[in-house]
């Protein structure tokens, strides 16, 4: 979280008129990183799911 806070961070000195926000995309988040994403309005979590499938090809 703190990598992108920094970048969040130097997208706003950039553009200091903009709205900068951030996600954060992993496979699940500890108690930890939901509660610390919580408290920062503009930081959303996301996590994804991956489903392989094996079919015969005759």
């Amino acid at each position: 979280m703190l990598q992108l806070l920094r970048y969040m961070g130097a997208v706003k000195r950039l553009n200091p008129s903009r709205e900068v926000k951030g996600i954060l995309i992993a496979h699940n988040f500890s108690d930890e990183v939901k509660i610390a994403a919580s408290m920062i309005p503009n930081i959303k979590l996301k996590t994804y799911g991956l489903r392989i499938e094996i079919s015969d090809t005759s």
